[in-house]
């Protein structure tokens, strides 16, 4: 592979045309695939907000319900609640 480095030699260059030509291909394939993963973004909040329409459940909850299930950390999360209400309460001195 043929290469130039750029005026202050940090980047290095192809020069070979192929080589470009496989980049060039590379990235409209990140493009499209950048796309269609803001497509699928956009259903997921729309399937959100229709799910928390229809069931009556405030949308926030809604859209981290959603989170924690894909993400299988209701466990983790349940910990860290209460770890930060024991952390907020004892530092701020809430009275219940």
């Amino acid at each position: 592979m043929s290469l130039d480095q750029n005026a202050t030699g940090t980047v290095i260059i192809p020069s070979d045309p192929a080589v470009k030509r496989a980049i060039r291909d590379t990235l409209k394939d990140i493009s499209n695939l950048k796309t269609m993963a803001a497509a699928q973004q956009d259903t997921i909040k729309e399937a959100i907000k229709a799910a928390a329409e229809k069931y009556e459940i405030p949308k926030k909850y809604m859209e981290k319900m959603a989170n924690t299930f894909h993400a299988g950390t209701f466990e983790r999360q349940q910990q860290e609640n209460d770890d930060f209400s024991i952390l907020y309460e004892s530092i701020v001195e809430v009275n219940n």
